[in-house]
């Protein structure tokens, strides 16, 4: 279905949408503890994932400590067990937040790929 962007609504110079295509067994994400952390180099804060639809995944967190607060526009690298996403808070209400997943990674794959690349080359 094609959706059409509103006349009225410009497009903030300052972001552009990338276009992220996904094939994440989302049914296997949800209720799943995860660490969440601030890019580059925030403190990494457990949290439970309440849903995940597509890139939208919504995460619960009881409470974050202060100096993990994070806001919309935050990038924020979302861990889990069998795979690393990297998106941005669009919003925040209470304990949860809304993140927009733009890129997401197998760790398994991802782990065949370190393999190969600090394997000495042959003789």
């Amino acid at each position: 279905m094609l959706r059409e962007w509103p006349v009225n609504r410009q497009i903030p110079a300052t972001r552009r949408s990338v276009p992220c295509y996904t094939s994440y067994d989302v049914s296997d994400e949800e209720n799943k503890q995860v660490t969440v952390r601030r890019l580059p180099d925030g403190v990494a804060q457990t949290a439970s994932v309440q849903s995940f639809n597509g890139q939208l995944m919504r995460l619960n967190r009881e409470q974050f400590p202060g100096d993990a607060v994070l806001k919309a526009g935050d990038l924020v690298e979302v861990t889990s067990p069998g795979h690393l996403y990297l998106g941005e808070v669009l919003a925040r209400q209470a304990e949860t937040i809304a993140v927009r997943v733009e890129h997401g990674l197998d760790r398994a794959a991802l782990a065949l790929i370190q393999q190969v690349w600090q394997s000495p080359a042959a003789d």
